[in-house]
């Protein structure tokens, strides 16, 4: 595959899934699809991006959550003696292609990273690794490009102001090039709330007390809540009320701030000293961004929490940790090491 596609394939072909349920607000997918038809509805991608460029003649940029889509790309294959890859990388390659088809440019952002250094393409930053909340990078980078669309599988994209369009991979038919927007504007008209209110909506149903069944009743009590900071001030009150337990106002609190896009955000590694140590994690942050070092690495030296999927241990070495080992506390002393 040559020019573009041949960058995005070798990212696709080192980024295998990890294998988790629907991210989001739950039951909120459901219940758009179900109740909520003009905020929930199928759409030619080719159409739209005719029309966005006919009204903004800007380029149309998708951003993709590249660790749900390949998720939902790899399908039914086999894990069988290490996968069909083969068979992966032809899905991939149409992927690509049919977007590019289209006229859309990709700009893939992932939770890892990977280990391959030659990418031919990407020195234009169209994939990208993030060290926060990938949901929350990918709405901050939507809104500040103004991007046409953020495709993944993730109903948060419904609550965050992002991009134009939150487009969804489980529904994406390749061959016809349509699948289902999700409106977040369409859904809070529909409830008769402001989309600015869609955080503190989420925040009351996405838990256990709430049915996500009873959205309408949430959002007839959200309607008459305040806005702004007198919202804040409120909470207490809406924990009681919701939960019978005003303590739960910081969660609440916590959750809707986690929705507050900051176009201004930094995806870098913020300096607090001028110690060695500070500046290889800055640099170690730069490359991780930049998709030149394993995720792995990162996680390690940032003292948090990974994951792997797969892994070869080594058992005549003792002196090394397995591969499954997950630390989320400070990073190891050896690697803390002043020398050069």
């Amino acid at each position: 595959m040559r020019g573009k596609g041949r960058g995005y394939l070798c990212w696709l072909m080192v980024k295998l899934p990890t294998w988790k349920g629907t991210m989001g607000v739950k039951g909120l997918q459901t219940y758009m699809e179900n109740y909520c038809p003009e905020a929930c509805y199928r759409v030619s991608i080719k159409d739209l991006i005719e029309t966005y460029r006919r009204e903004t003649d800007r380029e149309p940029v998708i951003v993709v959550d590249g660790s749900s889509c390949l998720r939902h790309l790899y399908g039914d294959l086999e894990w069988i003696q290490g996968g069909q890859l083969k068979e992966y990388v032809n899905i991939c390659v149409s992927f690509v292609k049919a977007f590019e088809s289209v006229g859309a440019r990709l700009v893939f952002y992932f939770d890892g990273a990977t280990i391959e250094r030659k990418r031919p393409t990407w020195i234009e930053r169209r994939v990208r690794s993030s060290i926060r909340e990938c949901d929350e990078e990918i709405a901050e980078y939507a809104l500040r490009n103004r991007c046409f669309a953020i495709l993944g599988q993730d109903t948060d994209y419904i609550i965050f102001e992002g991009a134009h369009y939150y487009l969804s991979i489980m529904r994406l038919d390749l061959r016809t090039m349509t699948t289902l927007n999700y409106n977040r504007w369409a859904l809070a008209r529909y409830l008769g709330i402001q989309p600015y209110q869609l955080p503190l909506l989420a925040s009351l149903v996405g838990n256990d007390v709430v049915p996500a069944d009873d959205l309408r009743s949430v959002a007839g009590y959200v309607r008459t809540q305040p806005s702004g900071p007198a919202m804040f001030q409120a909470l207490p009150a809406v924990a009681h009320t919701v939960f019978y337990d005003e303590r739960r106002a910081r969660q609440l609190e916590s959750s809707i701030r986690s929705y507050h896009v900051d176009v201004h955000a930094s995806s870098s590694h913020h300096v607090t000293s001028t110690s060695h140590w500070d500046m290889v994690l800055t640099k170690a942050c730069e490359l991780h961004v930049q998709c030149e070092i394993p995720n792995l690495l990162w996680s390690i030296m940032a003292g948090l929490p990974y994951e792997q999927s797969t892994g070869m241990e080594d058992f005549r070495i003792a002196d090394l940790p397995p591969s499954a080992y997950s630390d989320a506390g400070a990073a190891p002393t050896y690697l803390r090491s002043s020398d050069p």
